[in-house]
Order: C-alpha cells, then structure tokens, then sequence
C-alpha cells in the first residue's frame, strides 16, 4: 500500500500502529515527535496556542463558506467562551445572535 498523501515516517508509522486500547497511553508521547517528524506544530491540549490554533481553523472553514459566521460565533464561544482574548469579540457577536432571535 503506498503511503498516503506522500507522508512516511517512523514516528508516523508507529503511531498509525497503535490500536484503540493503546491510544490513551501511547499517543501522548508519540504525538510531538510524530508532528515534529512532519514539520507540524504541537500544541499542548488546553494550551492557549492549541486554542488559538482550532479558532484560526474554524476561521479558515468559515472564509471557505464550510460554516455560516452564526455557526462559526456559536462555535467560538462554545468552545472557547469569553476567556481567549483571540475570540472575546465573537463571543460576544454570539451573545448579539441570540439576542436577535
């Protein structure tokens, strides 16, 4: 089978290997080697970069016309409230939507 996407690593490999059961033990030591390996950030969960990092993705979605910007606020403000700076402002343009309905 030919890897996909052109990427083939070890760390990659490795951790494509780990079953259901090893996931929650495994993955957090293979993942920042395994991104590392591929050039990708890591973000440690909950860290404010990691958060910045899935708000700018949602971003990207929205822009793509994936997500409606009502969809896109609902999503930052369930996932991130009104604590990250990023994203204070459409928590609260979400506030606004829900005043409005």
């Amino acid at each position: 089978m030919p890897p996909v996407a052109e990427l083939d690593t070890p760390d990659l490999r490795i951790l494509a290997a780990c079953t259901r059961a090893e996931a929650d033990y495994d993955v957090q030591d293979l993942l920042p080697a395994t991104l590392d390996e591929l050039g990708l950030a890591f973000h440690p969960v909950g860290s404010e970069a990691g958060q910045e990092a899935v708000a700018r993705a949602l971003a990207r979605r929205m822009l793509a016309g994936e997500l409606t910007p009502r969809e896109f606020t609902f999503r930052i403000h369930q996932r991130h409230g009104h604590e990250l700076p990023l994203t204070e402002r459409f928590a609260e343009l979400d506030d606004e939507y829900d005043t409005l309905e």
